[in-house]
């Protein structure tokens, strides 16, 4: 059973996204899941990144949400190539959303944590959080 890591800086943006979303009055639901409410998503796409699940008002052409790219997949930082591969190695060949509350975040930050790490095991698909 081969597990992997992601790894994502908790930065000022970081933290202000999960204030953000803690505030906001509306929340997006994951297609597929029950999870209401205030949460942070994994989203494998173009890289793997944390966002949050606040619903956000239209944005001008070209503007997203904040996000959180995981060091080991970031299509800022890295080549296709590289990040492409890591992602399919880490969370296989399709794209994913995964709510994960939010309590979490907001306890890692408030213990002063610099950063986030995901065990990952592509084969399961299960995660588990660690500091």
């Amino acid at each position: 059973m081969q597990h992997n890591t992601l790894t994502f800086p908790i930065t000022d943006t970081f933290i202000a996204m999960v204030s953000s979303c803690r505030t906001a009055k509306d929340h997006r639901q994951t297609w597929g899941s029950d999870q209401q409410g205030p949460a942070i998503w994994l989203v494998k796409d173009h890289g793997i990144y944390l966002m949050s699940n606040e619903a956000l008002p239209e944005t001008e052409e070209n503007k997203s949400a904040p996000l959180v790219y995981a060091q080991e997949c970031d299509p800022t930082t890295m080549e296709f190539d590289d990040w492409w591969m890591a992602g399919e190695q880490l969370l296989g060949g399709d794209d994913s959303v995964t709510p994960i509350e939010l309590e979490v975040f907001e306890s890692l930050i408030s213990k002063g944590k610099k950063l986030i790490r995901f065990k990952v095991n592509p084969t399961t698909g299960e995660l588990r959080i660690f500091a």
